[in-house]
């Protein structure tokens, strides 16, 4: 039998990555008592079940602003499981915890002390530091229940090739003129008629003194089986789920990113909403996330932006991939905007590279001639730099 005491912080990936890699038969998890009403370590104890459903979990709250406290705990465990093999995690938890941890470890030749260690990606026994464990990956899945996310529209796994093709190629058609589409899916938001089920569309939108010709997006529309013209100028959804994609404008870019990203890391997330007053006593207005993917044990945070960039974008995607993730986190804004020479531009290039935010120009997927795996790793290690 073996026993991993873990100490549950904002980061789930020091509890998850240790738990997963060294694969305990039970684990008790230290809380900050004055946490105890939030849903944070019931979003892992969710977590480790789905991956190991025999796997006995114990909690214990604590005042993590007294060493005695803290010590007296650890003990208490240690003392009910001397025949057994004790891993003793301090990756997690504040520094009065990891200061009793490495004390009752060193008192007892039964507890072994490991860290993890994120650049090396490897598990250190502390005690014999020539002893490192290589980490086991962690699924989106299970990270994604240990954060407590929920997708809010999902997409069917088993979805034919032929949809995924539609959309893609859709998608690439409002990309090439990202500003042009902003305006027809303002302008049909604003005159759909849902009582009559219709909308009447002009071949050119004004816009105050400017005109944008639109004919040719509403064809493509209708080639792809997303509107139906049952007379001239005049349009209806060809389903609920076509009128949710029209409505919303950034739709395609986010189902274009998640395509993109689930090729090539195997498995994602889009529309990702987070309980960010459940799980932590801070708030945020912004609690949605476009998609979310996994690189081994390091969760991609990406938001999208059928638009031209704000310093915001910057710091709301920063601010969601360091409270769930950390140091462990990568986040990134794919755009259909290409940055310019412009000061505004040059400001917000500066901001990326200092907030360590990657950044992916939508279009390169299908006009750069490198492959999804290329301009992802691109932007991955420009925030690793």
């Amino acid at each position: 039998m073996s026993l991993q005491i873990e100490f549950l912080d904002e980061n789930p990936l020091s509890t998850l990555v240790p738990v997963h890699t060294l694969r305990p038969d039970e684990v008790c998890i230290f809380v900050d008592k004055s946490r105890q009403h939030l849903k944070n370590h019931r979003f892992m104890e969710e977590s480790l079940k789905a991956w190991k459903n025999q796997l006995k979990i114990t909690d214990k709250f604590l005042d993590i602003t007294s060493l005695e406290d803290i010590e007296r705990s650890i003990e208490e465990i240690v003392h009910k499981h001397l025949n057994d093999k004790i891993y003793m995690d301090i990756t997690g938890g504040p520094e009065l915890m990891t200061a009793a941890g490495l004390k009752i470890a060193f008192k007892y030749d039964k507890v072994i002390p490991v860290y993890l260690n994120p650049k090396s990606n490897c598990l250190i026994d502390i005690q014999k530091k020539e002893k490192n464990v290589p980490c086991v990956p962690i699924s989106l899945d299970d990270y994604a229940l240990a954060i407590g996310a929920e997708r809010i529209h999902t997409i069917d796994d088993d979805i034919s090739n032929e949809k995924k093709t539609s959309i893609c190629s859709m998608s690439e058609i409002l990309m090439k003129d990202y500003v042009k589409w902003n305006i027809l899916s303002n302008y049909i938001g604003g005159h759909y008629l849902p009582d009559v089920d219709y909308v009447d569309i002009p071949n050119t939108v004004t816009v105050g003194n400017k005109n944008f010709r639109v004919a040719e997006m509403l064809n493509a529309f209708i080639r792809f089986h997303y509107l139906e013209t049952p007379a001239h100028f005049r349009y209806r959804f060809a389903s609920e789920e076509a009128r949710h994609w029209i409505e919303k404008a950034g739709t395609w870019l986010e189902m274009y990113i998640y395509f993109k990203a689930k090729e090539t890391f195997g498995n994602a997330y889009t529309s990702v909403e987070f309980d960010w007053n459940s799980a932590d006593n801070k708030t945020s207005p912004d609690n949605e996330i476009d998609v979310i993917t996994m690189k081994k044990s390091h969760p991609i945070f990406i938001s999208c932006k059928m638009c031209r960039l704000r310093k915001e974008f910057v710091y709301e995607i920063s601010a969601v991939a360091k409270r769930f993730g950390n140091s462990n986190a990568i986040p990134i804004i794919a755009t259909t905007y290409k940055l310019t020479n412009s000061q505004q531009d040059l400001e917000i290039e500066n901001r990326l590279k200092s907030m360590k935010v990657g950044l992916i120009y939508a279009p390169d997927f299908y006009e750069s001639g490198k492959t999804a795996s290329e301009i992802f790793n691109t932007a991955i290690n420009s925030v690793a730099e």
